[in-house]
């Protein structure tokens, strides 16, 4: 471990024969894991070709191709993705897959990888963040060159989405719906593709279009027949509230109300509750969405009902001190 640490190729080749298997882990990091994690390419691959495990995750389900996302580190990335590595495999903490994250911090190289491996553009965080709106973001708060190279992920990403949304299968109407490309979900459903199918974590072009509020690309699924509910449960933010994949729920996390209007006039079950029996007015009270939250009043959503700690969607407003929430909540 600790040649692994330092990047000290001789002392791992060194000490592989004293370890029941190269793969063993000390204190929840194996010595791939740390190599990769101190920024040491060469270690890293030296304990690759001794066979070690490219899919092997901590506690916090971190893959070795994870953490080489995070430091860009290239050539490290494709010989795990060569042994197998998942280029989906999202973190448990935050849901960030290797290309939202070397979308974030700018690896151009990587993120060439990553696509080139066929990595998942409809993938997103546990916040409902996509790749792309992940370089967006980035293109933002980026100064000199790393916005400079922030603009070439940016590129890069919006070339892949054009190529993707030109195919006829179910991830090009999830990567189109979360882009807002509604003529490309007519083609699509035109070509009698499943628009309704699920991708990476179970989300589905319904709910990518609700998380990004593209609300014609919602109205048209629903349309077609996509179900605003489905059965399957995610984790969601830090907290781990299963708030399921329910597009409505999804366009309250992010406070799209014109996405909570069309959804509801849909046949969305506003009183719908969580397994703490929390309703969507629940939760856009305990995330102060004030804009989701008149949406749901709007709509005919009860702000009576009580979940399992005894709190109407108003006293969860109160107790994040979202004042001007509260205020609307109590005014019903």
């Amino acid at each position: 471990m600790d040649a692994a640490s330092r990047g000290d190729l001789d002392g791992i080749k060194a000490h592989l024969g004293d370890v029941p298997h190269v793969d063993v882990q000390e204190r929840g990091w194996s010595a791939l894991q740390l190599a990769i994690h101190k920024g040491h390419g060469p270690a890293a691959l030296a304990l690759l070709e001794a066979g070690a495990s490219a899919s092997q995750t901590n506690s916090g389900h971190y893959t070795p191709l994870w953490r080489a996302s995070v430091r860009g580190m290239e050539a490290v990335a494709a010989a795990l993705l060569e042994r197998g590595a998942d280029v989906d495999a999202q973190d448990m903490e935050d849901g960030k897959s290797p290309l939202i994250i070397a979308s974030l911090r700018g690896h151009v190289g990587l993120v060439k990888v990553l696509l080139g491996a066929g990595a998942s553009l409809s993938a997103m965080t546990h916040q409902g963040m996509t790749a792309l709106e992940a370089a967006q973001r980035a293109c933002q708060i980026r100064k000199g060159q790393a916005a400079e190279r922030a603009q070439e992920v940016l590129a890069l990403l919006t070339a892949a989405v054009d190529s993707a949304v030109a195919k006829n299968d179910p991830e090009a109407a999830r990567v189109a719906a979360a882009c807002g490309r509604l003529e490309a979900i007519e083609r699509l459903l035109g070509a009698e593709v499943d628009c309704d199918a699920p991708g990476p974590w179970n989300q589905t072009a319904l709910v990518l279009a609700a998380v990004q509020g593209h609300a014609d690309v919602v109205a048209r699924l629903l349309e077609a027949g996509a179900q605003w509910q489905r059965p399957t449960v995610r984790r969601i933010h830090f907290e781990r509230v299963k708030l399921g994949d329910d597009a409505l729920w999804w366009a309250v996390a992010r406070d799209r109300a014109e996405v909570v209007r069309v959804l509801a006039s849909g046949g969305a079950d506003l009183q719908r509750t969580d397994a703490w029996a929390n309703t969507a007015l629940h939760h856009a009270a305990q995330a102060g969405k004030l804009q989701a939250a008149q949406a749901l009043l709007d709509a005919g959503a009860s702000p009576q009902v009580v979940n399992r700690r005894g709190q109407k969607p108003v006293d969860v407003a109160r107790e994040g001190s979202f004042e001007a929430l509260a205020e609307l909540l109590s005014a019903d």
